[in-house]
């Protein structure tokens, strides 16, 4: 197997100076269906709750990054334990200050004249802009049910469609959106079609954003705010918009579950302080922390 951290002795050093953990959760902290006590295989077990444990008491804080609901969130910070999270793909950062619980939209290329006291998933639901979607790929896309409701500036749908050929159409809005692939999924029920033959019969999850909204953004962002080198964080997720995040981040870990994804295989040559890390999902998060805690 390539590009595997385990190989790979300059990012083992630097794992050394890691002061700060982001992390996915849907295929990455979380075992199947987004349960922290199943392993990779959906086995029970307990290794990824102790090593997160482990982690904490390192004093290394984990910040869940992910395209879920900051209302999600909320509840599975606090049975982890953790204070703060990243939320939405990116959208919304959220932090508790030791009394009260801060939290922003992050949206680099929209204003406040824009949203007009809107929420940004108001605003794209008056654009129409998921049924656009759904009426070019007929068949082949849908709402990402139940992880789409509530929303606060994002829209979360799945199927399988050509990533260019629907940001093209979306860049025919006189709304400035974009659309990312957050990782490949298993849903236990759908309605989509058969896909095409030939064509690529692996699901996706896709995120909605309002343009220039991205995990990378929300987590300079947040390092800045804390006074972190960016050099001094790392990243670990399971899909493209994980894996961007590495000009963001010292180091950027990839899930062997990630290697389902054709884009991060083509991409990850692009990237310097990119490699997997042995074991998929939460086996790959407990391999992740073992290694930084051997580190320090």
């Amino acid at each position: 197997m390539h590009y595997m951290i385990e190989d790979n002795e300059r990012l083992l050093e630097r794992l050394g100076g890691i002061e700060i953990i982001y992390t996915d959760l849907d295929g990455t902290m979380l075992g199947s269906g987004g349960v922290l006590l199943l392993d990779g295989e959906r086995r029970p077990s307990t290794r990824t709750a102790e090593a997160l444990v482990k982690i904490t008491a390192a004093g290394i804080p984990v910040v869940p990054t992910t395209g879920r609901s900051d209302f999600q969130l909320l509840e599975v910070v606090r049975i982890c334990g953790l204070s703060d999270f990243i939320a939405e793909t990116g959208a919304i950062v959220s932090w508790w200050t030791g009394t009260t619980r801060e939290t922003e939209y992050v949206l680099p290329q929209w204003d406040d004249d824009l949203l007009g006291g809107r929420t940004p998933f108001e605003v794209m639901k008056e654009a129409g802009v998921a049924q656009l979607l759904m009426e070019r790929f007929p068949g082949q896309l849908e709402h990402h049910d139940p992880w789409h409701e509530p929303r606060k500036a994002t829209d979360v749908l799945r199927g399988r469609i050509d990533m260019d050929e629907a940001q093209a159409l979306l860049d025919t809005l006189d709304i400035a959106f974009q659309i990312t692939e957050n990782g490949a999924i298993n849903p236990k029920r759908h309605t989509l079609a058969e896909p095409a033959p030939d064509a690529d019969t692996q699901i996706h999850a896709y995120h909605i954003v309002p343009a220039g909204v991205s995990k990378a953004a929300a987590i300079t962002e947040d390092l800045a705010r804390r006074g972190i080198a960016p050099e001094r964080a790392l990243m670990i997720g399971d899909s493209m918009s994980d894996m961007q995040c590495a000009p963001s981040v010292g180091i950027a870990l990839m899930v062997e579950n990630a290697r389902r994804s054709p884009n991060v295989m083509a991409s990850i040559k692009d990237y310097d302080n990119v490699a997997f890390v042995a074991g998929k999902k939460g086996d790959g998060w407990v391999n992740m922390a073992e290694l930084l805690l051997r580190s320090r």
